[in-house]
Formats: C-alpha cells, structure tokens, sequence
C-alpha cells in the first residue's frame, strides 16, 4: 500500500460515516446499469449503524427489516428470534436499536427501531420513485422484444 492510499483508509476512518447504498445493488441489476440514479441512491451514514445493519439484515431492503421487526416484537409462544444470535449481532442490535435484544419487546422499542431504519436507511423517496420508473421501463422493453 503505497502512502496516500494508507492517508486516504486514514482519512475514511476519521470520517466515521460511510456511503451506504439505500437501493441494494446487489439485489437490483437494473440500478447497476444507472450510474446516476445509483450515485444518488447512496446515503452517508455513521459506520457502526451501517455495520450493525448489515450485521444483522444483510443486504435486506428497509421495509423487509421492519416487517421482521414486526414478526420479532410479537410474543409467539417460540423461542426468542435472538437465541441464535452471535455476540456480534448482540452487540449490532444494540448499537441499531439502543437496547438488547432481550428487551425489544417492552416499552415501545419497536416504534424506535422503525425509525432507525425509516431516517437511515430508505432512499429518498424521489430516488426511489425514479428507480420503480427505470424499472417499469425496462419491462416494457423486455416485453416488446418478446413480441
């Protein structure tokens, strides 16, 4: 590693932020043949959430996440949704949601931890509006050349 690319890891570092993708690239071939729209669907957020989130949910879009949050706070009469947790996904859950898992069913966590993901996680809705029209488009062409 030569001296600047050391200064520039450095520099990340000190940031403390990083760019998460809030329309998962991985998960959505047609965003990766839209630069712009893919630049402008990444979101700056603190490093540790990031991590915590992906530590837990992978590459999860936002609205699959609440829906599971939703399925754990609910008392279902099974095991707790944490036993098979590890101690990284412990301490992730707790850095994400401000409280341990074995709490999250008391005291109005769930509204909390919606919100989390709701203000870190979700595109900007005008990003995300103009990736459901990319993709309508992209149908319409698949469907014509089908013809």
């Amino acid at each position: 590693m030569d001296e600047s690319s050391e200064e520039d890891e450095e520099d990340q570092l000190s940031r403390g932020s990083n760019d998460h993708h809030t329309l998962p690239k991985s998960r959505l071939r047609e965003l990766n043949r839209n630069k712009q729209l893919k630049r402008r669907g990444k979101k700056k957020i603190d490093r540790g959430i990031h991590f915590a989130y992906h530590n837990l949910f992978q590459n999860s879009f936002p609205w699959e996440v609440i829906k599971r949050l939703k399925a754990w706070a609910k008392p279902n009469g099974h095991e707790p949704f944490f036993t098979s947790f590890t101690s990284h996904q412990f301490q992730s859950f707790q850095l994400l949601f401000g409280c341990p898992p074995q709490e999250f069913r008391d005291n109005g966590h769930l509204s909390k931890a919606i919100s989390v993901i709701e203000e870190n996680f979700y595109a900007p809705r005008e990003v995300f509006d103009e990736f459901v029209e990319v993709v309508q488009r992209q149908q319409r062409k698949k469907k014509r050349r089908k013809k």
